[in-house]
């Protein structure tokens, strides 16, 4: 059975927005001098977010950069699925105890 890709998913999502903001789960902060959510385990994290709108995971997500544990921070990653490729902007929204992050994420409407 083949799958529709998630961006075409998204896209029905898109047309009727100008942008997607999901609201992601909270993520564990690294501690070094200043707290961040490791760009590692940011990419997981957002791919489980958006998997909650688009019924399932994309191909790919990749962060290049760690998101620093102030609210209000930002950071970009690269979502790959079904050969298309989207810019990702993920927030830190909130920050619980200096060691939880929740994170908002935002897909770019125009592939890269």
């Amino acid at each position: 059975m083949r799958t529709k890709p998630l961006t075409a998913a998204l896209g029905v999502v898109l047309t009727a927005l100008t942008s997607l903001s999901v609201s992601a789960c909270s993520v564990s902060v690294h501690r070094d001098a200043d707290p961040v959510v490791r760009a590692e385990n940011l990419g997981p994290m957002v791919s489980d977010a958006l998997a909650k709108v688009g019924g399932r995971h994309p191909d790919n997500v990749a962060c290049l950069q760690d998101l620093p544990a102030i609210v209000g921070s930002t950071t970009r990653c690269v979502l790959t699925d079904g050969g298309t490729r989207l810019g990702v902007t993920v927030s830190a929204a909130s920050v619980h105890d200096g060691d939880r992050v929740g994170i908002d994420v935002q897909v770019d409407q125009r592939p890269m």
